[in-house]
């Protein structure tokens, strides 16, 4: 859905507004509740995400569309007034949470928390080498559980629901680990010669890994990319290497590839370990995910949870603090008050696709 900037999905943030409990100058008031500056600048300082406005023609193709790469465009508005307008849709967020008596407590966020760092162990220290303390990470996820609650409120889903999903879907990603493949790789300029003198070293015994870190243009000789679809999606030459059809005889680790052509260069694999495609055990902890997933969905279909937020923005009392962003957010809210649906053009910046 189109939408201004400022109204940017919470989950897709990192940190949200905690300034009623801090003092000293203030960036903005919403309904009464303080953002400090402070909490803006430190936002502003370990925002991950900005909107900018992309030039097509300079954005580079690869062998199956364009693949995600480096950009540096214009940036729409300032980042000051987006990292601003995250922080007061954040706030209206958990304003809205509170007033639907569906705010999240202390022990769901724990709960929370405990899932993602069971998911994924490396999640905190992760967000810690962004720049993120623990009340941040803490407070993302009240802003998640908060725009979640708002969009479940009233919304059930049964077990039998939950396992009828999981049986329609079993072949598929969480329930079904596709087939993974370690790979190291090196990619060589379109010359014989290049090519022709790693083919030499290998043949002479050297390692695979050695050689490539000597000829390869590409700083990591460790390919990427290891689930086999997504592999396939980006270099679709290694299909009939890595799956053939029929599967006659697969590849293998240990494995080196031919000389492959990507674009205007020269690829060789090799695979040091394949693992094959199998079920992931279905418990409790999945389902749980279905079922939250399940309830997101219904919660959609008949609520529209960013139009109830802008709304709500619509409505409040928003003092912007920062002399050189009053006036870019009154334009904003200008505009936003005068396209009703929240989907319109805004004078010198692009919506947001999120």
């Amino acid at each position: 859905m189109n939408r201004f900037y400022i109204f940017a999905s919470a989950a897709a943030s990192v940190m949200l507004v905690s300034g009623c409990h801090r003092s000293g100058p203030l960036a903005a008031v919403v309904n009464n509740q303080p953002i400090t500056m402070d909490d803006y600048q430190q936002y502003l300082q370990a925002k991950q995400e900005v909107q900018v406005i992309v030039d097509p023609m300079k954005l580079q193709s690869g062998p199956n569309g364009i693949p995600q790469q480096p950009y540096t465009g214009q940036v729409v508005s300032s980042l000051g007034l987006q990292a601003l307008g995250d922080l007061i849709e954040k706030t209206i967020v958990l304003q809205m949470a509170k007033d639907a008596n569906v705010y999240p407590s202390g022990q769901d966020i724990e709960a929370e928390l405990k899932s993602r760092t069971d998911a994924n162990n490396t999640y905190i220290s992760n967000l810690r080498q962004k720049g993120f303390s623990l009340e941040m990470i803490r407070n993302d996820i009240a802003v998640d559980l908060a725009e979640f609650n708002l969009t479940t409120q009233g919304i059930t889903v049964s077990p039998q629901e939950v396992d009828k999903y999981i049986k329609d879907h079993e072949k598929e990603f969480p329930f079904t680990q596709p087939k993974s493949v370690d790979m190291t790789w090196m990619i060589v300029p379109d010359d014989k010669t290049t090519k022709g003198k790693a083919d030499d070293d290998l043949k002479k015994g050297g390692e695979f890994s050695t050689v490539a870190m000597k000829y390869t243009t590409f700083r990591d000789v460790k390919f990427p990319i290891q689930d086999v679809p997504a592999i396939e999606r980006q270099v679709p030459a290694l299909r009939d290497v890595l799956d053939p059809k029929p599967p006659l005889k697969t590849a293998g680790d240990g494995t080196t590839t031919d000389w492959i052509k990507v674009q205007n260069s020269w690829a060789k694999f090799h695979i040091n370990h394949e693992v094959d495609s199998h079920l992931n055990p279905i418990d409790d902890v999945l389902k749980n995910k279905v079922k939250k997933a399940l309830m997101a969905e219904k919660g959609k279909e008949g609520k529209d949870i960013r139009q109830r937020i802008q709304d709500r923005i619509k409505s409040s009392n928003i003092v912007v603090m920062v002399d050189q962003l009053k006036g870019p957010w009154n334009d904003l809210m200008t505009q936003l008050k005068a396209n009703q649906t929240g989907a319109g053009t805004q004078a010198g910046a692009a919506p947001a696709n999120r």
